[in-house]
């Protein structure tokens, strides 16, 4: 009875997300994005592919670094495009998977981004999104949604409409969708630390609670600790990740972190590779 119950509300809470989803997109993105290149999947053309997190360590990027990122495929996750300017890179993808079920700031953050999108001049990167933002995307960009509306998931999708894989931060949902897209042998994590508090833009920024969440804001700092490595029920991002690093040698994909302070380097869970080296792969 319990579990019936939670599942009308969960219905009636999601009706309601997309009512007022609805009404924002028509006040506030009434134009289609006109005359923009966008780009898509088929003309990618390299194997590798860079994720980036949003850790202070970004910003110890150097010059030559960035230059050859500027030539690889990118992922940005979450509200790291709507700070792009901050680290002059810009992402050939956008990765967003919270939705208000999950997140009291995820529609700043999908609303801004795309005014971002819309108000600047350069090629529209492909979508990665959960399929409750379907209406609310514009016609002409490409885009790819997949089902993962919920907390966990241990099992891996090997098919687009399956759920995807997930525990305790979109990063573990993102590394599944890569694996669909059987085109990436070559992954590197940057800015994915998780063993401090912070990004790489700062709470000066104007509007920043707007796009962050103050109760989560507040605990990263009195912990230290990016969210995801605060444990709730005993669990944390670390706690399956040898289960993905399974999953990702099976389907031959090489994954690898570029800061060798971050928790998943520490731990031995991803190898250390500098970009020049991932570059050379």
């Amino acid at each position: 009875m319990i579990k019936v119950l939670y599942q009308i509300y969960g219905f009636i809470l999601n009706i309601l997300n997309h009512i007022n989803f609805t009404f924002y997109n028509f006040f506030n993105l009434k134009d289609s994005f006109p005359r923009k290149n966008f780009l898509k999947l088929n003309n990618i053309k390299s194997n590798k592919i860079v994720i980036f997190g949003s850790s202070k360590s970004i910003l110890n990027l150097t010059k030559k670094e960035k230059e050859i990122l500027k030539h690889l495929p990118k992922v940005f996750m979450n509200k790291n495009l709507i700070y792009w300017k901050k680290i002059n890179l810009w992402p050939e993808f956008y990765f967003l998977l919270d939705t208000p079920i999950k997140s009291k700031s995820v529609k700043n953050i999908f609303f801004e981004t795309l005014k971002i999108l819309k108000s600047n001049n350069k090629t529209l990167p492909i979508l990665l999104l959960e399929k409750f933002y379907r209406s609310y995307t514009p016609v002409n960009i490409e885009k790819y949604y997949f089902n993962y509306n919920k907390s966990i998931n241990l099992k891996w999708a090997n098919k687009n409409k399956e759920t995807l894989f997930g525990s305790h931060g979109s990063i573990t949902s993102l590394l599944n969708v890569i694996s669909l897209f059987q085109k990436f042998k070559y992954v590197i994590l940057i800015g994915v630390d998780f063993n401090q508090a912070g990004y790489f833009f700062s709470d000066k920024e104007k509007n920043y609670y707007q796009f962050v969440e103050y109760e989560k804001d507040k605990l990263e700092k009195k912990r230290k600790l990016h969210s995801n490595l605060i444990k709730v029920n005993d669990v944390d991002v670390l706690t399956f990740w040898p289960l993905i690093n399974k999953k990702l040698k099976k389907k031959r994909i090489k994954l690898y972190c570029a800061s060798k302070q971050s928790e998943l380097v520490k731990k031995k869970l991803v190898k250390y590779k500098s970009i020049k080296e991932f570059n050379s792969l």
